[in-house]
């Protein structure tokens, strides 16, 4: 699987970036408008990216951290959504927001988004409104950027979602490193 790709942006488009690596490969990833925004200045970037393999063809979509990641893996689940569609649907709104949309089960919201018809709204909320409750992923997906930059911390480091879920509540720290060794400091005790 490759997480990353890094080099150096050569191709820039609001939908793609080519990426070239130091051996010379050159990576043409799907984007969306926030990440766009960030690379606009910059020369080389470092993309967090999910491959997708179907029988004739492969693409690459990268995303702005982990709950846009996990939340475009829950919607390219759903039956007749698909990675394309999943991927829209994290082109058109953070992550934040369309957890929110699902739990007031808004489905013009999802109907405004490109290949989202009104069938396809309704799946999306049916399938995934008690994911929302029942998952510790999805529900980091309504956590501040802080908790965010921490509980990604923490799964790099291979905790479980429900014990990080349930130390996050207790961190009274404030600097990320600090933290950082609340959360490791609680989980350890909590073995």
């Amino acid at each position: 699987m490759i997480n990353y790709i890094q080099g150096e942006i050569t191709d820039l488009t609001p939908n793609t970036v080519t990426l070239i690596t130091p051996a010379g490969l050159g990576f043409q990833i799907n984007i969306h408008n926030r990440i766009y925004k960030q690379l606009i200045s910059k020369k080389q970037a470092r993309l967090k990216t999910k491959l997708i393999i179907k029988e004739n063809s492969f693409a690459f979509y990268a995303f702005a951290d982990f709950q846009e990641e996990y939340l475009f893996a829950t919607l390219e689940k759903i039956h007749k959504i698909g990675h394309k569609t999943a991927y829209n649907i994290i082109r058109f709104s953070e992550p934040k927001k369309i957890i929110e949309k699902i739990r007031n089960k808004d489905t013009d919201f999802f109907e405004k988004i490109p290949g989202v018809g009104k069938k396809s709204a309704r799946k999306i909320i049916i399938e995934t409104i008690d994911k929302i409750d029942k998952d510790p992923d999805i529900k980091n997906l309504i956590v501040n950027e802080e908790d965010a930059l921490l509980i990604s911390a923490l799964k790099n480091l291979g905790f479980d979602s429900a014990k990080i879920n349930k130390v996050i509540t207790k961190i009274t720290e404030s600097e990320f490193e600090s933290r950082l060794k609340q959360a490791l400091q609680l989980l350890n005790n909590d073995k």
